[in-house]
């Protein structure tokens, strides 16, 4: 509990800690007393204090009761703020331990593919033409990638751009829209390879309805 004032003899604590409504312990004498003052000043509890210092006391917390109410709301941020970092460090943390951490990243011109050496010993290889963040970038641009985070992150220095490594590991490239696009674009070119496919077989068979079909196997007794 901290001291916010000492007036009149009086010694006015507030403590962030303590329950609602905001209120104040005022010390004199080792006497106390407690005052409300969130949205009116009154009295709560009187432990020793003669009427006149009551009055007093209560005078002083009218005059200061907005000082009061700012140092209380600034303290209660500041805890808040504390919890939140704690929060955030403590699932931070959490998220690390957790999750697939690279241990080395490289791109290889020569393939278009970018090499990521898990810590677990798995090695994973995407083509950087399906990232969303690489599209225009240039070869030179691509290779200055290095780990971050411990390894949860990929960061292109160069490019000014990261990767979550566990969103990139579960097949996830760009946006919504970007993934929306790429699917299609993969799905196409799917059916123009089946097709190709197809159209050559096509043309075998032809050749070899041309030539009597497939010779007849001939049965060795």
């Amino acid at each position: 509990m901290g001291t916010v004032l000492r007036e009149g003899g009086f010694n006015f604590k507030i403590n962030t800690d303590d329950h609602e409504p905001m209120h104040v312990h005022i010390w004199h004498q080792g006497n106390l007393l407690i005052v409300n003052f969130e949205t009116e000043v009154l009295v709560k509890n009187n432990y020793g204090f003669n009427q006149n210092e009551m009055r007093r006391a209560v005078r002083i917390v009218q005059e200061n009761q907005a000082s009061f109410q700012l140092n209380m709301e600034r303290n209660t941020r500041m805890k808040n703020e504390n919890l939140e970092f704690e929060e955030a460090t403590n699932r931070g943390r959490e998220t690390l331990a957790s999750s697939p951490n690279a241990q080395s990243v490289s791109y290889n011109v020569k393939t278009k593919r970018i090499v990521i050496e898990l810590e677990s010993g798995v090695t994973a290889i995407i083509p950087a033409g399906l990232i969303q963040i690489l599209q225009g970038a240039t070869a030179e641009q691509i290779k200055d990638v290095e780990i971050a985070v411990e390894g949860l992150y990929l960061r292109w220095t160069s490019l000014d751009e990261d990767l979550f490594l566990p969103n990139l590991l579960q097949g996830v490239f760009g946006t919504q829209k970007w993934m929306s696009g790429l699917k299609e674009h993969l799905s196409s070119a799917g059916k123009k390879g089946g097709a190709a496919r197809t159209e050559v077989k096509q043309k075998s068979s032809a050749e070899n309805g041309k030539k009597g079909g497939r010779p007849r196997k001939t049965n060795v007794a």
